[in-house]
């Protein structure tokens, strides 16, 4: 029998699913204040993921944000945990990223009670992981190459940032949000380092009554070294950052009437590293006495080319009620909501909303507040075969009121990942067949073609290397072109 040697292929690909449920929660106040409410905005934080009994368990607390108009402008916040189960696409992935969305945020009422209720999205990337065989070696004359492995490296860590701002002195905050992106990610010696930016943004109510509501919104770069063993300088690595939780705080000083406000961001980051390892496989084989039968399969493997980071200027008029006679205060709460993303002609496209609610004065002083729509379509250039990770963070609006409508710009800040996708084609399995029937013919010649080698000669003579070159000593491979091959046989 031929001898045939094998080696494991892990191939992994990396299976997406998004599961919907409704959240909701009480907000604390009565029907009456139904008619009040300024704003209503939603989150997810303290996002948890766990497999169990074959399948996926997974978390958070979704917290909502309020803002209403008593007496004065005040705030609630309240939060609801959740839990929700949905099976595994496979008993032995690994999951790589869970991602929640808040849509359809609105309040709805027992005729008691308000509460807050929302469609809740969570997108869960999962990693399915197929080992594969291909052979080696055969003990026979075969044709090799090389191919590509990239094993991976996962890891995860969490760590905060910090600003510290000074304000007007101020009765309370009235919202408080915080999203995060990555600029750039590579690898060290067990080590990732990851560079990027939290945006906070903070709204409040000053204690001065002709003051303004006070927005501040602040970018904080960060620079985090994520522990990473096993990877070095020649991996390719990638990471995203999520925001787990938003602490604000503000210290009062009433002798200068001003207020010190601190702001603490949890972040987790979760991420990847790639390493090349060049592996030798056998594409064909062959016998000059018998069949061989081999069987084919096609290996593939996503090479992470690396994390890319890109800006775009995204403007517009808002869909936006504006009230008549009315000023224009603020806007605030802004959120993006991605939409369709596609990879087309090297051209990734994005579409999607940012929305939020825009704060009015009418003429009698009282405060009015309208959600807000700006929808966008942004267009990147890529050389990936496919993407993914794709994070989209707006920077602070800036936004006027003209003939009757609020006209807004903005600084989009896009990360993603790139992906080329590579096949090679192998050998799995070789059978020895039946015994071939020998070549009745005294003689074969063949006239080389250029880069001809020892293997497309054998097999056009169908008679063994180590006879071709005992009988043509003069001639060398690769062939240049021309050569006269010439085989005798016994009859």
């Amino acid at each position: 029998m031929v001898k045939v040697d094998f080696d494991n292929y892990f191939q992994t690909d990396a299976v997406e699913v998004s599961e919907k449920n409704v959240v909701e929660c009480s907000l604390n106040l009565s029907q009456d204040n139904a008619d009040k409410i300024l704003s209503l905005t939603g989150k997810v934080y303290q996002a948890t993921a766990d497999k169990e009994d074959g399948a996926l368990v997974y978390g958070g607390l979704a917290a909502f944000n309020v803002v209403f108009a008593g007496d004065e402008l005040m705030r609630t916040e309240v939060g609801a945990k959740f839990s929700f189960k949905t099976a595994l696409p496979d008993k032995d992935c690994e999951v790589a990223n869970v991602e929640y969305s808040l849509y359809g945020v609105k309040i709805k009422s027992d005729g008691v009670m308000l509460y807050a209720t929302a469609e809740l999205v969570a997108t869960i990337t999962y990693i399915v992981t197929e080992e594969k065989q291909f052979v080696t070696s055969v003990d026979a004359l075969t044709k090799t190459g090389e191919f590509c492995q990239y094993p991976e490296k996962r890891f995860s860590s969490a760590f905060d940032v910090e600003d510290k701002f000074d304000a007007p002195k101020i009765k309370r905050v009235l919202y408080s949000g915080a999203e995060a992106f990555i600029k750039t990610v590579r690898a060290e010696t067990d080590a990732a380092i990851v560079e990027g930016e939290t945006v906070i943004s903070v709204f409040m109510l000053p204690f001065s009554e002709n003051g303004d509501i006070i927005k501040e919104v602040r970018r904080v770069p960060f620079r985090f070294e994520c522990d990473a063993g096993g990877v070095d300088e020649d991996c390719a690595a990638t990471a995203n950052v999520k925001v787990d939780k938003i602490f604000i705080k503000v210290f009062t000083d009433d002798d200068k009437n001003r207020c010190s406000v601190s702001a603490k961001v949890d972040l987790i980051i979760t991420g990847m590293a790639q390493k090349t390892v060049q592996a030798t496989y056998v594409e064909d084989c062959y016998l000059a006495d018998r069949e061989l039968l081999p069987a084919h399969t096609k290996l593939s493997a996503n090479r992470l080319s690396g994390h890319k980071y890109t800006t775009a200027r995204v403007s517009g008029r808002l869909n936006c009620a504006v009230p008549e006679y009315a000023r224009f205060v603020k806007l605030f709460g802004e959120t993006v909501e991605t939409g369709e993303v596609t990879l087309d002609g090297g051209v990734i496209k994005a579409e999607g909303v940012i929305y939020g609610n825009a704060l009015f004065e009418n003429s009698e002083n009282a405060l009015i507040s309208n959600a807000f729509q700006l929808p966008f379509s942004l267009s990147v250039p890529t050389d990936a075969d496919n993407i993914s990770g794709l994070t989209l963070v707006a920077d602070e609006m800036t936004c006027k009121l003209r003939s009757g409508a609020l006209e807004a710009e903005t600084e989009m800040f896009i990360s993603y990942d790139e992906y080329t996708r590579e096949f090679v084609d192998v050998l799995s399995e070789v059978v020895e067949g039946e015994q071939k029937l020998p070549d009745t013919s005294a003689i074969s010649v063949y006239i080389g073609s250029v880069g001809d080698t020892e293997w497309d000669v054998t097999k056009r003579l169908g008679v063994e290397t180590e006879k071709i070159k005992s009988l043509n000593p003069e001639v060398t491979f690769p062939l240049s072109g021309g050569e006269r091959i010439v085989v005798f046989r016994k009859m």
